[in-house]
C-alpha cells in the first residue's frame, strides 16, 4: 500500500529533509562582490513547491547598478534526484518582493531554467490615499496577527482560508499561503468536504462571499527584465566549475555520483576524463547561474494626491469672500458718493432761487 501525503499535511521539517536544501544546492554566492553562504537564507514552506528560501541580509547593500554588484548565485539542481514522472522539467522559481510581505511564488514568481540568467530590477513605490479620497487601508494588525505585511492577495487568501474553516471545518487546498498562520487546524478537506471547499471558492470568486480586501496605502513593486544564455561551456565545466565544487564536501560527493570519478582523480589528472565520459549535456542540466541586480539606482514613485484639497478649498472660499466684500465696499462708497452729489445738487438749486 502506498500512502500519499500532501505538502499541506507534511510538517516543515519533513519537507526540509525530503526536498532540496540550500546547503546541497549552493555552489557560490556573492552580493555586491562580497562572498555569502547558506546562512543568509531563511527556509519557508510552499504549499506547491515545498522547500523555498528567502534571502534578506541588511549588511549586503547594492551601491552600484549592474551584474557585478548585485546578487550572484551558482546552484546545483541535482536533476538526478528529481522524482519521475511527477517532475516535468528542471529549474527554479524566483520572486523579488517587498520586505515583510508573503512571497506568492505560484502567482508572481518567474521560472529559471538551467542556464546563466540575468534578472535586472526596477523599483516602483505606490502611495495611495485613504478616506475620504480613496478606500486603501494600512491594516497594521496584519503584522501582529499573521506575521506578514498586508497585501491584497494575502488578504484574499487569508479570507478564503477563514471562510473554508468556518463553513467546511477544514483547510482549503486552493491557496499558496501557509494556512497554519491563519488556523491551527490540521484537517485537510477530503471526501465530501472537497466539494464544500470548492463551493466556497466559487462563491468567493462570484462575490457571494465577499472579502473586505482593499489595496494597501503603501506598497513596493519590482519589475524584472530577464535574459539568459547557455551555461556552462564545456571547458569551463571541466576546468573551473568541477574543481570549484570539489572544494565543498557535499558537492564533491555529487561529482563522484555524476562522473564516476572522485575529486582527487580529477584534480590529479589520473582519471581519463573525456567529454563523452562526463556526459556534458547531462551535467549541464544540473547547473544554474543567476545574476540579480538593479538596472539603475533610482526608482519610480507614484503618489495619489487630492484633485481638490482643503487648502485649495479655503483659498477659493477666501477669494470668493474677498470678491464679495470688495464689491460691497465699492458699492457702499458709490452709494455715499451718489447721496453727496444729490445733496449738493439740492443745495445748489436752493441757492439759485
Amino acid at each position: 500500500m502506498v500512502v500519499s501525503q500532501s505538502l499541506n499535511e507534511m510538517k516543515t521539517d519533513d519537507i526540509l529533509r525530503s526536498g532540496h536544501s540550500i546547503d546541497d544546492m549552493l555552489i557560490h554566492c556573492s552580493i555586491d562582490s562580497r562572498r555569502c553562504n547558506s546562512s543568509v537564507f531563511t527556509h519557508f514552506k510552499s504549499a506547491r513547491f515545498g522547500n523555498c528560501y528567502t534571502l534578506q541580509a541588511d549588511k549586503f547593500v547594492a551601491t552600484v547598478p549592474g551584474p557585478a554588484y548585485g546578487l550572484t548565485l551558482m546552484l546545483n539542481l541535482d536533476v538526478n534526484d528529481y522524482v519521475s514522472p511527477y517532475s516535468s522539467g528542471y529549474g527554479l522559481k524566483l520572486l523579488v518582493h517587498e520586505t515583510g510581505t508573503h512571497p506568492f511564488i505560484e502567482e508572481h514568481g518567474v521560472t529559471l531554467a538551467p542556464a546563466w540568467t540575468f534578472v535586472s530590477l526596477k523599483q516602483k513605490t505606490i502611495n495611495r490615499l485613504g478616506h475620504p479620497h480613496g478606500n486603501c487601508d494600512k491594516h497594521l494588525e496584519y503584522k501582529t496577527k499573521y506575521g506578514i505585511v498586508y497585501t491584497r492577495m494575502a488578504c484574499e487568501q487569508i479570507c478564503l482560508v477563514t471562510l473554508t474553516k468556518d463553513i467546511c471545518d477544514c483547510m482549503t487546498g486552493f491557496v499558496s499561503l501557509d494556512e497554519t498562520i491563519v488556523t491551527q487546524t490540521n484537517k485537510t478537506c477530503d471526501g465530501y468536504k472537497v466539494l464544500c471547499s470548492l463551493m466556497v471558492l466559487e462563491a468567493q470568486v462570484r462575490g457571494d462571499l465577499p472579502c473586505p480586501c482593499t489595496n494597501p496605502c503603501s506598497e513596493t513593486h519590482y519589475s524584472t527584465t530577464i535574459s539568459s544564455l547557455s551555461w556552462p561551456h564545456e571547458e569551463y565545466l571541466r576546468n573551473e566549475l568541477i574543481p570549484l565544487m570539489c572544494t565543498e564536501e557535499i558537492q564533491a560527493v555529487k561529482i563522484k555520483k555524476a562522473t564516476g570519478y572522485d575529486c582527487n582523480e580529477i584534480r590529479n589528472g589520473t582519471a581519463n576524463i573525456s567529454l563523452n565520459t562526463l556526459n556534458i549535456d547531462t551535467l549541464r542540466n544540473n547547473f544554474l547561474k543567476l545574476d540579480l541586480y538593479f538596472e539603475e539606482l533610482s526608482y519610480e514613485h507614484i503618489e495619489e494626491v487630492p484633485a481638490y484639497d482643503s487648502v485649495q478649498f479655503l483659498s477659493d472660499i477666501g477669494g470668493t469672500v474677498g470678491l464679495f466684500v470688495g464689491a460691497s465696499v465699492l458699492s457702499g462708497v458709490e452709494l455715499i458718493h451718489l447721496l453727496v452729489e444729490c445733496f449738493r445738487y439740492v443745495l445748489f438749486r436752493l441757492r439759485n432761487k
